[in-house]
């Protein structure tokens, strides 16, 4: 039969979008591989039956047993129905041409097997949502893809029933806070966290209220987590006296058919399930979709939400209820809005995503090709710096670097086409007087450990060592990196006289300077009134008195330096008469250890023994020696 005798045939069987969709779809099989998708509910069974006849033999293949008698159309007898598990054990050798149902699912492994096993079929996938929760593309299994109507077309035109929307509560809002921070596995929700979570007494408790009050005399299903979570909705239901039952795998066929018949009978209200019939099963009767497992996959939820999108005149069914106890329309957005579908990956369809923005941004910046904006770029990026760049070449938070720059004199450049930008020379040069200088941070961290000065006199300290700020801008102050090393080594190489005291242990930093000086060892000036001696002279110094202490020797140079006891006997002088000799001719004294007074003072040998001299002389003179 011709393709238009065929469409003649069905003129009044199928709905005009139909038609037109078996037509597109063809063209479309004739290139490739053609995934067709349409809303649930649209007929996507029909449209295949009538595709189906343009072929000699034809393997259907649906996930569900269900799927298997949904056709309005009648199939011929060289279309061979199964299940994918008999295709695989018992399908045909060959067939010309190759159907899948719910095709979203080929990406499994088993359906991977089938389409290697009629590889040279004509292959046509059907399904309302080409999306995977992992994020893989379907365009492995297809090359095409056509879309056939919108659930808003189908709504419009009175194919699907309108929705009235009820979203959860605030107590149910507050207590699902935590889907923020739950794993996920493969795209979707950890299961047994998401159990934890919501099958709780007071949620169940709401899901059956919330029916009580706004569906009693509708016929729902109920979407649970898990087995446990769909029976303690059973449970709570029939408490309440609402006919309610639970089925799940593990019943058999003849259970769950009595089960459904007594649905579409109105004997049961409530049917509570978890994945069961998600997909592949159909009750118009339904007129609420009750909502409570969350979820991450927005192929799941249009697949709950379209099992009770179908009219049904038989019962007067004007609408549907969903009541979404699991935020997901908040996730998801409504049903009816308009998607974008692709065969593409994830990765893919971000990516394209981000291309098409930027393109829409280089539009409205005003260049007429993505040629002239390139170079226009490639412009900007010789001569200006973004703020982004800008930032992390000051090490600076984006909130701050504007003002930083701007207290340099260093202002965005305001074009349109420019907005944000820096222009790169005052830029390049900041960067390079800031590689040459340190913070007060920097300075801190690299002196205080070293000097023993205080955090906050550095500034001063500073100061006083002849080192100025290169870089002040209000509170913002550079130091040059080459005046602090040199700080830092001079300090890091040199003792002060404190500590040149505290390390040979006999003199005060007042006698320190003319003590080392005997020695031929003399200090360096250092910034303003700071006296520092070199390292390696103190320490050789004090290994050789080291060395003089061990071998019983004065630690003062007994040919330098002469004790008040010693000078007394010497010169059979008093000790006062020895300190008062000395101080009246300003011969200071050195004590070893100035905290303890006791110790004997040291005077210079040479300077004491002259003023003796000259005393004893005048006395045999008969002279006073002060008045000398």
């Amino acid at each position: 039969m011709s393709t238009t005798k065929q469409m003649r045939k069905y003129n009044g069987i199928l709905r005009p979008y139909q038609l037109d969709g078996v037509a597109d779809v063809r063209k479309s099989l004739a290139v490739g591989p053609t995934l067709l998708v349409s809303p649930t509910g649209a007929g996507k069974t029909d449209m295949a039956a009538v595709i189906a006849e343009g072929y000699r033999s034809v393997l259907f293949v649906a996930h569900r047993r269900e799927l298997l008698s949904q056709a309005a159309v009648p199939m011929g007898a060289h279309v061979v129905r199964m299940s994918i598990q008999s295709a695989l054990r018992y399908g045909p050798k060959e067939t010309q041409c190759l159907i899948i149902d719910e095709a979203h699912r080929s990406r499994a492994n088993t359906y991977q097997l089938l389409i290697e096993k009629y590889a040279t079929a004509t292959r046509l996938g059907l399904t309302a949502t080409p999306l995977r929760t992992d994020g893989q593309g379907l365009c492995d299994a297809f090359s095409q893809l056509v879309r056939v109507s919108s659930m808003k077309e189908l709504v419009a035109s009175g194919h699907l029933v309108p929705y009235i929307p009820f979203g959860p509560s605030d107590e149910a809002l507050a207590h699902l806070a935590r889907l923020k921070t739950m794993k996920k596995r493969r795209g979707e929700f950890d299961l047994s966290a998401l159990a934890e979570l919501v099958n709780t007494p007071r949620l169940v408790g709401q899901v059956v209220s919330e029916y009580q009050e706004k569906a009693r005399d509708r016929r729902a299903i109920v979407f649970g987590v898990n087995v446990e979570h769909s029976m303690a909705l059973e449970k709570v239901f029939l408490q309440r006296n609402i006919r309610a039952v639970h089925i799940d795998g593990r019943a058999s066929l003849k259970d769950r058919d009595a089960a459904l018949a007594k649905v579409a009978s109105g004997e049961i209200e409530v049917l509570c399930n978890v994945n069961l019939f998600t997909e592949g099963w159909d009750c118009p009767a339904i007129s609420c979709v009750i909502m409570a497992r969350p979820t991450a996959s927005l192929t799941l939820y249009l697949q709950c939400v379209g099992r009770g999108m179908r009219p049904d005149l038989s019962s007067g069914k004007s609408d549907l209820l969903i009541l979404d106890h699991a935020g997901n329309m908040a996730r998801h957005g409504m049903p009816d809005e308009d998607r974008e579908w692709s065969l593409e990956t994830r990765e893919q369809r971000e990516r394209r995503e981000r291309e098409i923005a930027e393109l829409k941004r280089i539009y409205a910046l005003g260049f007429e090709s993505l040629e002239q904006y390139r170079l226009e770029r490639q412009r900007l990026d010789e001569t200006t710096y973004t703020g982004r760049q800008v930032t992390r070449i000051f090490n600076c938070t984006d909130g701050s670097i504007s003002l930083f720059l701007r207290s340099f004199g260093i202002k965005t450049i305001n074009g349109k086409k420019e907005n944000g930008r820096y222009p790169k020379q005052p830029v390049d040069m900041l960067r390079a007087q800031l590689d040459q200088t340190y913070s007060r941070e920097e300075c801190n961290r690299k002196l205080v450990g070293i000097t023993g000065v205080k955090q906050i006199s550095l500034g001063n300290w500073l100061r006083r060592h002849g080192t100025q700020p290169q870089m002040k801008r209000g509170n913002f102050y550079r130091f040059l990196k080459s005046d602090i090393d040199n700080i830092a080594e001079t300090y890091t190489n040199t003792y002060s006289k404190n500590e040149c005291a505290s390390l040979l242990s006999i003199f005060s930093k007042d006698d320190i300077t003319r003590y080392l000086s005997h020695y031929g060892i003399y200090p360096i000036k250092f910034g303003h009134r700071h006296v520092r001696f070199q390292r390696a002279e103190i320490d050789k110094f004090y290994r050789a008195e080291q060395d003089r202490v061990k071998s019983g020797q004065n630690v003062l140079s007994p040919t330098e330096y002469i004790s008040t006891l010693e000078a007394a006997k010497l010169y059979s002088l008093s000790r006062s008469r020895i300190w008062g000799l000395a101080k009246q001719h300003d011969i200071k004294p050195i004590r070893p250890n100035r905290a303890a007074q006791t110790t004997p003072a040291y005077y210079p040998r040479v300077e004491l023994d002259k003023v003796i001299r000259r005393h004893n002389e005048h006395l045999r003179q008969g002279k006073r020696f002060a008045d000398s």
